[in-house]
């Protein structure tokens, strides 16, 4: 039984003094991994404290990810002390120290999950079916319109082309990108909250900067992994909440000790939710309770999402200047044009001018320009309606081809808002991993629902994330022949 001199006279609170202690012996390898913990009920009756006290340490001890629960047989640790070099929360200290007077927040007792283990790929392997990358279509780009502005901006001579560019970017390309917001999001948007970057990775690394070392960022368990990676490269923390079918979850944020939460409340990667008005009114809610905690909302693909085009976003509806947006034009025009920008709340702006202003701008400037006129000149919300138009008919078309095949015997397809891809949940006898091997071996590059998940649920596993931006309508044929022939086991058995 476990044994604890708790000050119960001295104001402390005691649900956290206990989860100090269990933490500290899991910490310690005293509390061994998938060792049992005692009952609510017999804890509290053996320290002597209210059953509601010990419930709250052991929520809080789940929350952070010590612990877990399983239904009908209690309480284990979850959590390798015995591996982690620590005693303590001292692999947190010096991290502490450089912690922003802005960002009120103490983070010597979190418990950050492993970075996922990304897979290595020979840049000469070959597959005969992509299902995983995430291509654009060559099909519609218009590059004729593209090069014909880019000889405009040549042949016009101007001196502005070759003048260096402001470390926000060419403000021609602000003042369209603002100028689309307002038409196409409603969104009021000053040119000059608009930073221009190279690519979305390039403008989280600028982001945690200025946030400052010891940060602690949530993002949405599923979600795109790599910028944990990211956040941790900074000197921040992280954490992962998960998402229901509103979006991420608002109370155990509440329960957190985040000061950022990244969300793509338009179109939620990979599972395609939509996050419902009221959970970003709660969101929004959540970083107005304290004056450091800021939201990061990430449109990403949220061109190819029409069923939310009616909701506002959170920087619309944002009141106290706490949200910070980003897009990009990857997805929408073709990969190799890595512009992408964000909008930061004028305090933040000012911090940025202040300490990174004397970064260059890492996009080109011809590129800005050229993109400037393609979406002033109304050439971008053209080509965006044509893909938008390609992108419905080719998902109805993959969708018809696997519903007319036998695989469709033992899939179920997840028509929500996706983008770009789909999800088909496969009745099957293989796990995860075997899927993957038997993808590998047929030169099938997938991947799974799963690996996008922090902790997998049992509802994600066997789910295929199936993107079909790069696949061209002859590949729809083949490519649900290779389904076929990676379930053929299961197949069999219906006959």
């Amino acid at each position: 039984m476990l044994t604890y001199h708790l000050k119960k006279d001295d104001g402390s609170i005691l649900y956290e003094e206990l989860f100090d202690h269990i933490r500290q012996d899991i910490l310690s390898g005293t509390l061994k991994k998938d060792q049992k913990l005692p009952s609510k009920r017999a804890l509290s009756k053996h320290l002597k404290i209210s059953i509601t006290t010990v419930e709250n340490a052991y929520h809080k001890l789940m929350d952070d990810q010590y612990i877990r629960s399983e239904p009908g047989r209690g309480f284990f640790v979850d959590f390798d002390g015995s591996s982690s070099n620590v005693s303590d929360g001292s692999r947190f200290q010096g991290w502490n120290a450089a912690v922003p007077s802005r960002l009120k927040a103490v983070f010597s007792d979190v418990n950050m999950p492993p970075l996922p283990q990304e897979e290595e790929t020979d840049p000469s392997d070959t597959f005969s079916m992509d299902f995983k990358g995430n291509k654009c279509s060559m099909t519609l780009f218009p590059a004729k319109t593209w090069m014909k502005l880019m000889r405009m901006l040549i042949s016009g001579n101007d001196a502005e082309l070759f003048e260096s560019i402001p470390y926000n970017g060419h403000y021609s390309l602000r003042k369209a990108i603002a100028d689309y917001l307002k038409g196409y999001r409603g969104m009021n948007v000053d040119p000059s909250m608009i930073i221009i970057g190279a690519g979305t990775e390039f403008l989280y690394r600028r982001l945690m900067e200025i946030l400052g070392p010891g940060t602690m960022v949530a993002f949405e368990d599923p979600g795109y992994k790599q910028l944990a990676q990211i956040c941790v490269n900074s000197g921040g923390l992280y954490s992962y909440i998960p998402i229901d079918n509103q979006g991420i979850s608002s109370q155990i944020l509440a329960n957190s000790n985040t000061d950022v939460v990244h969300v793509s409340p338009a179109n939620h990667f990979p599972t395609g939710t939509i996050m419902s008005e009221s959970r970003r009114k709660e969101v929004l809610q959540w970083a107005y309770e304290t004056p450091y905690r800021y939201i990061i909302e990430d449109d990403y693909d949220c061109e190819f999402s029409s069923e939310s085009a009616h909701l506002s976003t959170l920087y619309s509806m944002d009141r106290q200047d706490r949200v910070i947006y980003i897009n990009t034009f990857s997805k929408s025009l073709v990969s190799s044009i890595r512009i992408s920008y964000m909008i930061l709340p004028r305090s933040l702006m000012a911090l940025y001018r202040s300490t990174l202003g004397f970064y260059a701008c890492s996009a080109s400037g011809f590129e800005q320009q050229t993109l400037a006129r393609f979406i002033s000149d109304g050439y971008f919300e053209r080509h965006l309606d044509r893909l938008i138009n390609y992108y419905e008919k080719k998902k109805n078309s993959f969708i018809s081809a696997v519903e007319a095949s036998p695989f469709s015997g033992i899939c179920n397809i997840l028509k929500g808002n996706a983008g770009t891809h789909l999800l088909i949940q496969v009745h099957t006898s293989m796990n995860d991993d075997e899927i993957k091997k038997r993808a590998s071996d047929l030169s099938i590059k997938v991947s799974l629902l799963s690996d996008y998940c922090n902790r997998p649920r049992p509802a994600y596993l066997r789910t295929l994330v199936i993107n079909y931006a790069g696949m061209e309508n002859s590949d729809i044929k083949q490519a649900v022949s290779l389904l076929e022939q990676m379930f053929e086991k299961d197949l069999s058995s219906l006959s």
